[in-house]
């Protein structure tokens, strides 16, 4: 075994080294494991790229690439993890809905948390060559989120609701708000001059709202699993071109207009997003229908993505006080930020709030 990570201890070995040979297949053999730094994953946990060498059972060499996911060990990550219970959101979603897991995400092979230990194992994506969430979402790789968001929404597995991921009504909700309404005064503070001001009164008026509006809204449409952070960095490429979705440390119970607001909000650029929305949400809403989950007409659809991005409002602004590693992340971070309140705005997002 070599680590190149400073973290990578017997358990994982042990664990890697099972998940190999389950791969391999029976008699074969695992001669070496190779752990190795894996930045291209946006990830508040610990990631590690892990070379398997190996032999199946006729003796011919063999190599595997995998994924392994850990626990954050930075302090401020276990603290925002702990927050949302994202380490449980995360294993969770890989655990209740494998199926679902291995046709929308990357595979995957293993799946464990417990006494604030996680453990899941992907398969490796390879090289990624995807813009920056700054840089804006490809054309073509919006329309292919759009369809796994809708084959996410419309699987019968994510319809009935995993015990643990948190529904926007939950105890939880409260907190969320408490903490929007503590952090929105240094927001505003911040971002006076960089984002809208009519986006800034909306943030202030639904953050006096949201759990009477949340309470209102929780009967109104049918609810699902979501992603819960449907953006560009959780995104990846596989090598025959094809995208999938990573990170399902938010995931949850909510309306599947949901992920489709907060990724084309955030991750086109608002240029992109004006030209091109109406296509990603035709996209969208016919890949449903053929998937048999057509309860919404397409006005209905588009209306429930304009009202639900209300709802990337409290992480927005929560996150967007959080102090940033350096220059080009506070860069980012006001780009995205000044997409979301540019849509609220064009959304006409005001029109939900008060009733």
């Amino acid at each position: 075994m070599s680590d190149a990570v400073g973290w990578f201890d017997a358990q994982d070995s042990e664990v890697l080294s099972t998940v190999a040979l389950r791969i391999l297949g029976p008699g074969s053999v695992i001669r070496n494991l190779v752990a190795e730094p894996c930045g291209q994953l946006g990830s508040l946990s610990r990631l590690a790229r892990i070379r398997v060498s190996g032999a199946d059972m006729a003796g011919v060499a063999q190599e595997l690439s995998l994924i392994l996911k850990r626990e954050p060990a930075d302090a401020a990550a276990v603290g925002v993890t702990a927050m949302l219970d994202a380490l449980s959101r995360e294993q969770q979603f890989y655990s209740a809905l494998p199926e679902v897991a291995n046709a929308v995400s990357l595979r995957v092979w293993h799946s464990d948390y417990s006494s604030g230990q996680m453990r899941i194992v992907l398969d490796d994506a390879g090289p990624q060559r995807l813009p920056t969430q700054l840089d804006g979402c490809p054309l073509d790789v919006a329309l292919q989120v759009m369809s796994l968001l809708a084959e996410l929404h419309a699987s019968p597995d994510s319809a009935v609701r995993p015990s643990k991921l948190p529904a926007w009504t939950d105890p939880g909700t409260a907190l969320l708000a408490e903490m929007y309404l503590q952090r929105l005064p240094l927001f505003e503070e911040t971002y006076a001059d960089m984002l809208p001001a009519e986006g800034l009164r909306l943030a202030r008026s639904f953050a006096e709202n949201m759990l009477r509006m949340l309470e209102e809204w929780s009967t109104r449409n049918a609810r699902t699993v979501v992603h819960g952070d449907a953006r560009l960095d959780n995104v990846v490429l596989l090598p025959d071109g094809s995208a999938r979705l990573i990170d399902w440390q938010m995931a949850g119970w909510a309306e599947g207009a949901f992920d489709v607001a907060h990724f084309i909000a955030g991750s086109l650029t608002v240029d992109e997003r004006r030209r091109t929305e109406s296509d990603l949400i035709d996209r969208y809403f016919s890949e449903l229908k053929s998937r048999g989950s057509g309860a919404l007409g397409r006005v209905e659809c588009e209306d429930a993505i304009r009202r639900t991005l209300l709802m990337v409002l409290p992480l927005n602004i929560i996150f967007g006080v959080a102090p940033t590693r350096d220059e080009a992340t506070r860069t980012s971070r006001i780009a995205v930020l000044t997409r979301y309140f540019t849509a609220l705005k064009d959304y006409s997002c005001d029109e939900f709030v008060g009733g």
